[in-house]
């Protein structure tokens, strides 16, 4: 009987000494997935395990499972670990903690015009512009302008420009623009810009 209570003490003290380790990317950006995994248990020895960021817990399992973030955004960067609770002994552990900084992907796109301010009859030339990571210069993008709450041409475009061959009075009015990747993973929407069509007669 004491022979037993010695291995079940040993066991105890070599389940705890066993360390929890956190795997998680340190940098991502913008629209990539995020795959946590914590590794260091087995199933049958754990009541629980659960993963954390900033103190706050995200998701609880039974198991060991991964936990996913399918679509990156900024609030998504903090410190991140896992924990687990012991089947039989009620000890709890907790793993390595992993800074995870999400990168902007592309710049809020600015909306530029040829003119604020073009005369009647006149055309106007619109530009959405943003900058790309420089580590992420191959992604695509594709961009939409608009008047008031109606699309402007001919929709999504991969052109970050939009002529309008001729302007009227009643085109007057807030004008914007929006960027996003062609995945429709991350969309962005520039402020709006007051466009005043003057009169040619003034």
């Amino acid at each position: 009987m004491l022979l037993w209570s010695l291995l079940v003490i040993f066991d105890a003290v070599t389940e705890q000494a066993d360390s929890l380790t956190l795997v998680a990317p340190s940098s991502v950006f913008e629209g990539d997935s995020i795959v946590l995994k914590c590794q260091g248990e087995q199933n049958w020895k754990i009541q629980k395990m659960a993963y954390h960021k900033d103190n706050k817990e995200l998701s609880v399992f039974k198991k060991f499972s991964d936990f996913l973030i399918q679509s990156a955004v900024l609030s998504d960067s903090g410190n991140y670990f896992c924990s687990t609770k012991g089947q039989l002994f009620l000890w709890d552990k907790t793993s390595n903690i992993v800074k995870i900084k999400v990168q902007e992907l592309f710049q809020r796109p600015v909306l530029t015009a040829s003119s604020f301010q073009p005369i009647e009859g006149g055309p106007v030339s619109l530009k959405c512009e943003t900058r790309l990571s420089p580590q992420r210069l191959d992604v695509q993008l594709q961009f939409c302008f608009f008047r008031e709450n109606q699309v402007l041409g001919s929709g999504w475009s991969s052109s970050p420009e939009l002529q309008i061959s001729a302007v009227w009075s009643e085109d007057t009015g807030s004008y914007w623009c929006k960027a996003e990747t062609v995945t429709h993973r991350i969309r962005k929407q520039s402020l709006q810009s007051q466009i005043h069509v003057q009169s040619k007669y003034q």
